[in-house]
């Protein structure tokens, strides 16, 4: 009986040290796989044909290299904000809200779906919309303010500018074609990636 029970406890112990160990590796595994997402953030292509472009290194590219239907036309770093900037050519088309830009380079941004920026641009977003939830939109800067001006007119931007100063949105749902997309390289809150406006398809004020 004596034995019984040390043989027992012997395989108690060993299952023990095995679940442990488990755990310990399980937990690795997730220290390693943040470190790989935040270091390169996962990219969705429009085209199947990047399928094997499954992580961005932005230090692993240089001009004239494809992603899907875009191409690498620069690389380089911003002096301005003292981070890299990769600039993608390539004709999409993209749906969301227009609102004023109050954090510089354009008169305005652009809030888009998650499920659009995935869809449709080469690295889907700084911000990374793989770590929110579906109803996530991530913001970009909407590089054309003569075209923008062109299609609400004047009056209509100086009264989106002067709500804007008084901390009210007016918002416009939009539809336009882009010809570029700039990718910014480890940014923060106070920064976004942009795209280039080639031509506004459909805007219309919003009433919230």
């Amino acid at each position: 009986m004596k034995r019984y029970w040390i043989i027992l406890l012997v395989f108690l112990i060993t299952i023990t040290a095995g679940c442990d160990q488990s755990d310990s590796i399980s937990d690795k595994k997730d220290i390693i796989n943040t470190g790989i997402q935040e270091q390169f953030p996962i990219e969705a292509t429009p085209s199947s044909e990047a399928e094997d472009n499954i992580y961005f290194d932005s230090q692993g590219i240089a001009v004239g290299d494809k992603f899907g239907n875009f191409t690498v036309i620069d690389v380089y770093l911003d002096d301005e904000y003292g981070m890299e900037k990769v600039v993608f050519e390539g004709t999409f088309t993209l749906s969301g809200e227009l609102i004023p830009n109050i954090i510089g380079e354009s008169r305005y941004g652009i809030l888009i779906s998650k499920v659009d920026i995935i869809n449709n641009l080469p690295v889907p977003t700084t911000w990374e919309p793989v770590n929110f939830d579906d109803n996530y939109k991530g913001y970009f800067r909407v590089l054309s303010d003569e075209e923008v001006i062109k299609n609400i007119g004047e009056d209509r931007d100086s009264l989106i500018w002067e709500k804007a100063e008084m901390g009210i949105d007016i918002r416009c749902k939009i539809s336009a074609v882009f010809n570029s997309y700039t990718y910014w390289v480890q940014p923060n809150t106070d920064v976004s990636s942009s795209l280039g406006l080639k031509e506004i398809i459909f805007i219309e004020e919003v009433d919230y």
